[in-house]
């Protein structure tokens, strides 16, 4: 890291890549060459691949029941949103753990207004759950 004198600054060093991909990139999709060399670092170089990389639909996502048991969870939760029981949602402090229990969360509380989650506290939060 740099100091300038307050908070530091990082210096990104991007490595190398193809020069004729990173242009056909800029050329075909209208991204800045720094976007095009991100994407060629992490090793996708074909046109199609990067517009949905930066473009996800609905439809690019994998089929979710091919998780093993997904079929079983699904029942369950509804056999317990029919019985009235109660949902609750864990999850992990961390980035992505907080992120999934948010999304689920939303969406159960769309059809099932008394899901809750716990979330394991961090050591800062007494609680660690709502």
């Amino acid at each position: 890291m740099i100091s300038t004198g307050g908070l530091p600054t990082t210096r990104w060093r991007l490595r190398e890549g193809n020069q004729d991909i990173e242009d056909l990139l800029v050329r075909e999709l209208g991204i800045s060459p720094i976007i095009s060399r991100i994407i060629m670092s992490r090793e996708i170089s074909d046109p199609d691949v990067v517009r949905r990389y930066l473009s996800p639909s609905l439809q690019d996502l994998h089929n979710p029941f091919l998780m093993k048991d997904m079929k079983e969870a699904v029942d369950r939760l509804i056999l317990a949103v029919y019985r009235n029981e109660k949902v609750v949602v864990y999850g992990d402090y961390d980035a992505d753990g907080i992120t999934s229990v948010v999304v689920l969360i939303h969406f159960l509380r769309e059809i099932y207004p008394g899901a809750t989650y716990h979330i394991p506290s961090n050591g800062s939060d007494p609680k660690g759950s709502a």
